[in-house]
């Protein structure tokens, strides 16, 4: 998918497309992994760093498919869940997450204020959006 439109990755990939674009977090593309390998993948490095900083601050820098995970995962969600939360995944957002012990929180969620006028894109996979920040 890398580079590739959902256009161009449907005609590229017609039956790799129809099984991922459904939403089964389980389909591993092939060489690859499936959503939900990815999910576990990030929660558990997340969790570690986390636990190995108590108290402390930690700067993640991280495509989409993370802050995906990061935001399923504090609110519980199932990864069968379609992403229909009203927030948009920004390209350079700020979204800042809380963890102690188990309990995750979600404290900031899309913040562009730093952008001052300038436009991101929704990182919602096939629409990308031109969004004005404040």
């Amino acid at each position: 998918m890398q580079g590739l439109t959902k256009v161009e990755f449907r005609a590229r990939f017609p039956e790799e497309s129809a099984r991922f674009e459904p939403g089964d977090p389980d389909y591993v593309f092939p060489g690859g992994e499936s959503v939900r390998q990815r999910h576990e993948r990030c929660i558990t490095a997340c969790a570690d760093l986390a636990a190995r900083h108590p108290g402390g601050r930690v700067l993640v820098i991280a495509h989409g498919g993370v802050l995906n995970s990061l935001f399923y995962h504090t609110l519980d969600l199932a990864l069968t869940e379609p992403r229909r939360w009203r927030f948009s995944l920004f390209n350079t957002a700020i979204n800042v997450f809380s963890v102690s012990g188990d309990v995750w929180r979600l404290d900031t969620w899309g913040d562009i204020s730093h952008l001052h006028g300038m436009t991101t894109l929704d990182d919602k996979w096939g629409k990308l959006i031109a969004k004005r920040s404040m």
